[in-house]
């Protein structure tokens, strides 16, 4: 793994490496070994060995590995990284070891309890590889430095349409049957709460977040300003996940953090294990099929899945998986009849479901004809299906899009209850 992006969100020039990495040696302190990887040592002291030599006194230090050869003079830098001491327990069962031993780094895939799953760089993998072993469980120290990192400004979100009207609307009438809710045409929604944690499926350990401030904490690492800030993302139901916040001075470019702040920005994640666990149940096997975030892993893979067609399309496939049902893409889209179609699985039965979506106000409107709903109809019931024609209206709303369904009832009919996503963010334009 390089390491450049990381020392980059540190000393934002990265020519500074060629200064950094000299101190650290030179002004540093070795890392004192355990005892398992002390023995080991002795044991094979006629091979290559690793140890560690940590710079700084805060909670953000430089860590560079030095690689001893036996048959080799000298000893050698075999890799050097940004390195935070001070992070928060977390208690993790590892799954999986993706090992470099030509750098003796790694990054590790684990999963608690609950079912949170976490994969992220171990910076002392050095002295810990000889203990880490997939299936055992440890208390991890986790640690995180921003790539990038900036206030969210914009934290109001008013849907005007949709079912969070009407449930809103049944809500107000539930606790009074004789309220007026004709003037309920809106739901306003705070995002400033949202605690999220996106990891990038191609890099482990980086990812997209957005978070509130609970603490802040300023301290200097060689000459730079880092701004600490403990912070939680939820992964769904009760999966929290705490860890300590590092941005650099130039990385925040001005900005101070408050307690209280919504923030969002890039990451790159860290844990270290701290001691072994003896817990024999296995976390990762744990049936978790029903859980919302399981639910959510089924409804971002339909959507990649799904990611050349229309918006509203997409927005229809996801919202089907988050609801349990299994979704097959018809590869018709762009050609004749060019109408994209999805395959539902249900309870046994087969569900040709027919789609059509448009943007308000920027595209035609779009509908089925009760010829085309008939004809499509036989169709399926001819290949032992049955099925059902849907339309998606999106409405742009500047930060994303919110979404109305015409034939939900029927589709309901066939599926059981829809849960349909009431907003999807624009991607950001890069």
């Amino acid at each position: 793994m390089g390491h450049g992006d990381h020392w980059e969100a540190i000393l934002e020039k990265v020519d500074r490496i060629a200064d950094i990495i000299p101190k650290i040696i030179t002004q540093g302190k070795l890392i004192p070994l355990t005892e398992k990887p002390k023995q080991d040592k002795e044991t094979h002291q006629n091979e290559k060995s690793f140890v560690g030599i940590e710079y700084g006194t805060d909670s953000l230090r430089g860590l560079s590995i030095i690689e001893r050869d036996p048959t080799q003079q000298e000893n050698s830098v075999a890799t050097a990284y940004p390195f935070v001491r001070d992070g928060v327990a977390h208690d993790m069962e590892v799954t999986a070891i993706n090992a470099n031993m030509e750098f003796c780094e790694a990054t590790l895939h684990c999963i608690d309890r609950k079912g949170v799953e976490l994969s992220f760089f171990e910076p002392l993998y050095f002295m810990n590889r000889e203990t880490l072993e997939v299936g055992r469980k440890y208390t991890f120290s986790m640690a995180a430095i921003a790539y990038s990192l900036s206030k969210l400004e914009d934290t109001e979100l008013i849907i005007t349409e949709g079912p969070s009207v009407e449930m809103e609307r049944e809500r107000i009438l539930k606790e009074d049957p004789n309220a007026d809710v004709s003037h309920v045409n809106s739901v306003k929604f705070h995002l400033g709460e949202l605690r999220s944690l996106l990891p990038h499926e191609d890099a482990s350990g980086d990812a997209e977040f957005q978070t509130v401030v609970e603490e802040v904490e300023y301290f200097d690492f060689d000459g730079i300003e880092i701004c600490r800030m403990p912070v939680t993302f939820n992964l769904g139901d009760d999966r929290d996940v705490k860890l300590n916040l590092h941005a650099s001075e130039s990385v925040l470019m001005g900005y101070r953090p408050r307690i209280g702040d919504s923030i969002r920005g890039t990451l790159w994640l860290q844990g270290y294990a701290v001691k072994a666990i003896n817990d024999a149940e296995s976390w990762a096997a744990i049936d978790r099929s029903d859980s919302t975030v399981e639910r959510l892993k089924r409804a971002m893979a339909v959507e990649d899945y799904l990611s050349d067609l229309p918006m509203g399309v997409k927005a229809l496939g996801s919202s089907m998986a988050y609801s349990g049902l299994e979704v097959t893409s018809y590869g018709n889209y762009g050609q004749s009849p060019d109408i994209p179609a999805f395959l539902v699985e249900h309870q046994g039965k087969a569900i040709n479901v027919w789609v059509r979506s448009y943007i308000e106000d920027q595209e035609p409107a779009l509908s089925f004809s009760d010829e085309e709903k008939k004809d499509f109809i036989e169709t399926s019931q001819a290949r032992g299906q049955q099925g059902v024609c849907v339309v998606v209206v999106c409405k742009d709303i500047g930060s994303g899009y919110t979404f109305r369904i015409g034939g939900i009832e029927e589709l309901e009919e066939l599926t059981g209850k829809v849960s349909m996503t009431e907003y999807h963010r624009k991607e950001d334009k890069k």
